[in-house]
């Protein structure tokens, strides 16, 4: 593919600032030791936070729960030597202020060995030194580029894959749609820092290719509406959309846009899921995703349905499985050291490889210098026989500019 630089796991080149704009409200905790009758010893606690009580406490609940499941699943197997779980988490309300108060209680007071969540890359930056002092691992959900690069910030791990960085997957999906040689491409993208580096670095891949730009949109984060955007873009005349929005207006760009009569692929990074796929049953609409939704090789997803059901907790919501697969890379670690903590449970997640079963689009793998725990994404579009997101293309690139 023209122009694009793909990597495997080691000599990763990095680029562009990652950050996600911000609101406001609330504070809340959720604790838990699991399930009754389960291990024994002092508990291990396991910190959190995200938000789950203003714009983006969808995303949060969903870390939050998926924490829980895996949580309850450790338990029930016994713990980390015989030691229970403990899941503190608490509500940043989408504001780096209160993210850095919840890190400073969860590692002072509550004792925690990890923070957990971390839905916005700007929490995840301001709560590093925070965490950093007492070595205290973070996985977060987005994380700022500048702490992934050779070598990364010692304390601060990515499960899946950096949103800058999914540009070669989301071109390798349009190349399998598109039939024009040289599609004219229209980019939307929502006004945080972290998807406005995505959209340059496709719009810097578009022009390597020689694929035209048809038009650009940035959308407010709080936007209900989409109209004027979804107009320009209409008029444009684009033969390949990529949409870089969370599901709510993704689902807006896309009935949007086929009520104006645009029939070319819209293909959607990580920022939006399988939801907006199988709410607006568009089989024109391909999203690419680190964590599956069903239906590839392996039996990890099904472990999750599993683990979820036992834990009375919804697996459907967005971002449930990957509050579950930080659970997973936090157990991988603990066993691995025998529920240590400080720089020894750091030091085993950067030796840590966790085959999730497909659970993931690969291995998850951390080293001292690469912090990102998945090198290729997925891709789903809507199947309208089954009534669901199918798998659509598997093994796809990521890389940085």
């Amino acid at each position: 593919m023209a122009g694009l630089r793909t990597h495997g796991r080691d000599g990763r080149r990095w680029s562009l600032l990652g950050a996600l704009a911000v609101v406001a409200v609330g504070l809340t905790a959720c604790s838990s030791a699991g399930a009754s009758g389960g291990p024994g010893g002092a508990p291990i606690v396991i910190g959190g936070t995200s938000d789950l009580s203003a714009q983006f406490s969808t995303n949060g609940r969903g870390l939050q729960a998926g924490l829980q499941i895996a949580v309850d699943a450790i338990n029930k197997r016994g713990g980390i030597d015989g030691r229970p779980l403990k899941l503190v988490f608490l509500d940043d309300a989408a504001q780096v202020s209160r993210g850095v108060a919840n890190a400073t209680r969860l590692v002072t007071q509550e004792g925690a060995v990890v923070i957990a969540g971390n839905l916005l890359s700007n929490v995840c930056k301001a709560t590093q030194p925070t965490a950093a002092a007492k070595n205290v691992p973070l996985l977060c959900n987005s994380g700022d580029i500048t702490q992934f690069g050779n070598p990364p910030d010692p304390n601060v791990y990515q499960p899946i894959v950096l949103q800058p960085l999914e540009t070669p997957a989301m071109f390798a999906v349009a190349e399998k749609v598109v039939a024009t040689p040289q599609p004219r491409a229209a980019f939307i993208g929502l006004a945080s820092a972290a998807i406005q580096a995505l959209q340059e670095n496709q719009k810097a891949e578009a022009t390597s290719r020689g694929w035209p730009i048809a038009q650009s949109e940035i959308v407010p984060l709080t936007a209900t509406d989409l109209n004027a955007q979804v107009s320009t873009i209409a008029a444009s005349k684009p033969d390949v959309v990529f949409a870089n929005l969370a599901d709510a207006t993704s689902i807006l760009l896309v009935r949007g846009l086929r009520a104006a009569g645009v029939t070319a692929p819209i293909v959607a990074s990580d920022s939006s899921t399988t939801v907006t796929a199988e709410t607006t049953k568009d089989t024109n609409f391909y999203v690419v995703e680190a964590l599956s939704p069903g239906g590839t090789p392996g039996d990890g997803y099904q472990k999750f349905l599993d683990a979820g059901a036992a834990a009375g907790i919804d697996t459907g919501k967005p971002f449930v499985s990957r509050g579950y697969q930080q659970g997973l890379i936090i157990e991988a670690a603990l066993s691995a050291c025998g529920g240590c903590s400080g720089q020894k449970l750091i030091d085993a997640l950067d030796q840590l490889t966790l085959d999730t079963g497909g659970l993931t689009s690969g291995p998850v793998r951390f080293t001292k210098t690469d912090h990102v725990g998945v090198g290729t994404m997925y891709a789903f579009r809507y199947d309208p026989a089954g009534q669901k997101a199918t798998l659509f293309a598997t093994d796809l690139p990521t890389a940085g500019d």
